[in-house]
């Protein structure tokens, strides 16, 4: 007898996803030679910080000429000794990824590492016809341990396995059940694929005689969206509202992986204007890393934000967050 074994190296590591919207582009270097995102932290502590600057850089060309450039830089603000981390920025355009780059670096605290730097001129072909500018950005730090295992792939080759079910994604070929949404559409299921997802799908469906399942607090779209996870492990572009009611949904239903991907998106979009509600649903569904880089968010933008109206409407939102 014969056995075939697959043994598997790999690093223990942290992700996170992370998007910069800068508004009227056109008018933000008029006054100032640079501008910084919020502090982001990497990991489930507070020992890897980091922050985005965009700032004017000169530079002198072949023949000597003096030439100012835009050069985006990652600072790291806080970490407990060294490591190492791989990067991919993406410069977005009315949602099209128009240029793409990726590196590697060793990365301590203070160091600055310079990710773009181009012309002035070259710049603005990355504005969007709302004279704004997105960078989304990914990075991945390495913890430092190696892990070793023997037949067992890693989760994205799990997933990917699992979810090959694109082709029966709204169908309703082969299913055999209904969910009965807010708006009383219903959306043909499968049961085998709910009941894999989720253990609470799991339990409702365990009759074999159910047909239907209400789910009459869950909005049409954000029910579809769901799905679309479940069946394929993928999500779409959706505004901070639609992810907030998504990330809802996935906490009453369990399906941890989805609730996981909806703090991913909106830890990436915060904004002052979206901050305490972004802080309430991570309250609400107990997700501390989200609830912590909220809480990060504000603090910071208190302290530094020279709008008072802006900080002003913020602490009125929170104030009646907090009397309800």
């Amino acid at each position: 007898m014969s056995s075939d074994s697959t043994y598997f190296t790999s690093i223990d590591k942290e992700h996170y996803n992370f998007k910069w919207v800068i508004s009227d582009y056109a008018l933000m270097f008029t006054k100032v030679t640079g501008i910084e995102s919020h502090i982001f932290t990497v990991g489930s502590d507070d020992e890897k910080k980091f922050q985005l600057k965009l700032s004017n850089n000169t530079v002198r060309d072949a023949r000597g000429y003096s030439k100012t450039t835009r050069c985006l830089s990652l600072h790291a603000v806080e970490m407990a000794g060294q490591f190492i981390m791989k990067y991919k920025l993406s410069m977005m355009k009315d949602e099209t990824i128009l240029d793409s780059k990726v590196g590697h670096s060793p990365c301590l605290k203070g160091m600055e590492i310079q990710i773009l730097n181009v012309e002035i001129e070259e710049m603005k072909k990355f504005v969007s016809s709302t004279d704004a500018i997105i960078f989304h950005f990914e990075l991945t730090v390495s913890k430092g341990n190696i892990m070793n295992s023997l037949n067992c792939e890693n989760s994205k080759m799990n997933q990917a396995f699992k979810l090959k079910f694109d082709w029966i994604f709204l169908e309703e070929e082969l299913s055999d059940v209904k969910l009965q949404t807010a708006s009383k559409q219903e959306i043909p299921a499968h049961k085998v694929v709910l009941a894999a997802a989720s253990p609470v799908f799991k339990g409702l469906i365990e009759n074999n005689s159910i047909q239907s399942i209400d789910m009459k607090d869950v909005d049409y779209e954000v029910a579809v969206e769901m799905l679309r996870y479940i069946y394929t492990g993928r999500l779409e572009e959706h505004e901070i509202s639609s992810t907030i009611d998504l990330l809802v949904a996935a906490d009453k239903y369990l399906i941890e992986e989805l609730k996981v991907e909806c703090e991913k998106i909106l830890s990436a979009k915060i904004a002052s204007e979206n901050a305490v509600n972004i802080l309430k649903v991570a309250d609400q569904c107990r997700m501390k890393r989200l609830k912590k880089n909220t809480v990060d968010f504000i603090k910071q933008h208190i302290s530094v934000s020279s709008d008072s109206e802006d900080v002003g409407n913020m602490i009125l939102s929170m104030e009646k967050l907090f009397s309800k």
